[in-house]
């Protein structure tokens, strides 16, 4: 009579390579980010005064709501990636939260485009541009409801705040 040895077979884990969706643009309720074909029919906004590395210092723009905008922002470092977010809070809110809505690049002269949307609701929305870094630059976009008089009304830089009654 002969043995016969047996070997059962060892369970070797096979490793499956995950595959992750490319990144979805979230924006804050009410704003939509435009596709390239949008972009190209956007009305670029060029904000007068430089960014600010605080957010109740940043400039303030007003557009009108239902508006395609393409801000064009100037104040930061030149030839830098840029990470752009977006919030929508009250001013009264002591801590915003950003959604990012896409990236950037600053120009050889401190310029960037933010990527380009439209706000269906009125508010007072907020942009910060992040620096690799984790340094921060802001922007305050207005969005103003649309009159009843008027059809479109064209995107305003505005110097100062604007003050309630």
């Amino acid at each position: 009579a002969s043995v016969v040895a047996t070997v059962a077979p060892t369970v070797v884990p096979t490793v499956v390579p995950s595959v992750s969706a490319a990144p979805v643009v979230k924006a804050p309720a009410g704003v939509v980010m435009l596709t390239a074909a949008e972009i190209a029919k956007a009305t670029p906004v060029v904000v007068s005064a430089p960014l600010s590395t605080s957010v109740l210092n940043a400039p303030e723009v007003t557009v009108t709501a239902g508006a395609a905008v393409a801000p064009v922002v100037s104040g930061l470092p030149v030839n830098t990636p840029l990470e752009a977010g977006m919030s929508m809070s009250p001013l009264s809110r002591a801590k915003e939260t950003f959604v990012a809505i896409g990236k950037t690049r600053s120009t050889a002269s401190g310029q960037a485009k933010v990527p380009a949307f439209k706000a269906s609701q009125p508010g007072i929305y907020t942009i910060r541009l992040a620096t690799p870094t984790g340094k921060a630059f802001y922007l305050k976009v207005k969005v103003a409801q649309k009159s009843a008089s008027t059809s479109a009304k064209k995107p305003t830089s505005v110097a100062s705040k604007v003050s309630r009654k």
